[in-house]
């Protein structure tokens, strides 16, 4: 009731809110049309449509029936290919399927949903950190930059992350309230269903926990731990007990594949048709060095070029704060700050050590990104510079996905490679619709 009253109050609607407001309807705008544009099914959100239309029609996580091709198992034995990605995304699909929805649809559906939802809460997120400013500056970069618009409609679920990702941080500012513990242990939870590189969320909370929340207490870092741990695990366990049913391995997933067909490693398929790798202590060496000296620093530019081009000036104002945060501000006034930064850190620590780091692992970095840069303004960039500076940032983010919109002919971005390469040194998106 208060909120209400608020809200008609005289003096609410101050002209910046009233501009937010349209910037909120822009973007949400733009979100809905990004749904009709993206018309063909890109990378596993088209496993996902497979899964949650096997989930309703057969109460299973089928992806495809053909048992005749060489596999990592038997699919003659398993009666075809099974979802080998975590599950949250298409069983939230399958509710909707099973209301007569399309699958494509309900998943698009799911991430537009999720991507004008995540408008407010990023708002709400850093109005709480940096204030009113800061929140109207990262709200309005969200709102418009074309990375978030097209992702919003695509089918992915990477809004739905970076949401994820923005109650965690939220929640670790209330961190001894009541059950806050319990709570995290949900978002964490939640986030392993979806993704493995949300356990990037778990690392952040284990390192702030005991290393600037508690001060190296360990009774008192473990009593807010446990029952974290425990409610995250509760909730993956029945998929990891699918997991091992099915593929022998409670944290199985198809992704480690990867690790030895880029070493160029050669395949061996037995007489039940799987594919099996000659893997010795000599592979681990190969593939411990190959990450080491090539894969981790090739990925780690295409992130920073990636993120330059995503987020023009706000990426290097990002990196000023970061080294205010470190370097020169005391730990009671960057603790509320850390856990962003220990966000951004273990997700490319995760996402930078594979054979490919894929443009779609920066979508949820992205308005991090922005509020970092937000953030170093208003601390340290002088008053009569700041308007400037957020201007900067607005203008060339806004130019850069009006570029990119219209370079790119079917206006969408699942696969980048406008206006610069990607991560094979092509045009992903153009060659995807030629």
């Amino acid at each position: 009731m208060h909120i209400i009253t608020q809200i008609f109050s005289k003096g609410f609607f101050t002209k910046w809110r009233l501009a937010l407001i349209v910037v909120f309807v822009i973007g949400g705008a733009a979100r809905l049309y990004s749904v009709q544009l993206n018309i063909r099914q890109h990378g596993d959100v088209a496993l996902y449509t497979a899964t949650a239309e096997s989930l309703v029609s057969r109460h299973d996580f089928l992806i495809d029936p053909d048992t005749t091709q060489p596999y990592f198992y038997s699919l003659k034995d398993k009666g075809g290919r099974f979802l080998e990605h975590n599950p949250l995304w298409p069983l939230m699909g399958a509710v909707l399927v099973y209301l007569g929805i399309g699958s494509y649809t309900a998943l698009k559906i799911l991430s537009v949903v999720s991507g004008i939802l995540f408008l407010p809460l990023i708002y709400a997120y850093a109005k709480r950190l940096g204030g009113e400013q800061v929140a109207a500056f990262v709200f309005v970069l969200s709102s418009l930059s074309f990375a978030l618009i097209d992702y919003s409609g695509n089918g992915s679920f990477y809004n739905f992350e970076a949401g994820l990702y923005v109650v965690f941080l939220w929640l670790l500012l209330h961190l001894e309230e009541g059950r806050t513990p319990i709570w995290l242990g949900v978002v964490m939870g939640l986030g392993w269903l979806l993704n493995q590189q949300t356990l990037t969320m778990f690392f952040t909370y284990v390192v702030y926990v005991f290393f600037i929340h508690t001060r190296f207490s360990p009774k008192q870092s473990f009593s807010l731990i446990a029952p974290s741990f425990l409610t995250m695990f509760a909730l993956f366990f029945p998929w990891g007990m699918h997991n091992a049913a099915m593929f022998g391995s409670f944290f199985y997933t198809i992704d480690t594949t990867n690790f030895w067909q880029k070493l160029g490693m050669k395949e061996i398929i037995d007489a039940n048709n799987i594919i099996h790798y000659p893997i010795t202590t000599q592979s681990y060496i190969q593939l411990f060095k190959s990450m080491i000296t090539f894969w981790f620093p090739h990925n780690l530019y295409f992130i920073n070029r990636k993120l330059f081009v995503l987020a023009p000036f706000s990426y290097i104002f990002a990196w000023f704060f970061a080294v205010e945060v470190f370097f020169k501000e005391s730990l009671e006034k960057a603790k509320k700050f850390l856990p962003i930064l220990l966000l951004l850190f273990f997700h490319i620590c995760i996402s930078a050590p594979w054979p490919i780091a894929k443009f779609r692992y920066l979508i949820p970095m992205l308005p991090f990104v922005f509020l970092l840069g937000g953030l170093f303004i208003s601390e340290y960039v002088r008053p009569l510079w700041r308007r400037w500076s957020y201007g900067a940032c607005i203008a060339f983010t806004i130019a850069f996905s009006v570029l990119t919109y219209l370079g790119v002919p079917s206006h969408t971005y699942y696969y980048e490679g406008v206006p610069t390469e990607d991560i094979y040194g092509k045009q992903g998106e153009k060659d995807f619709y030629n």
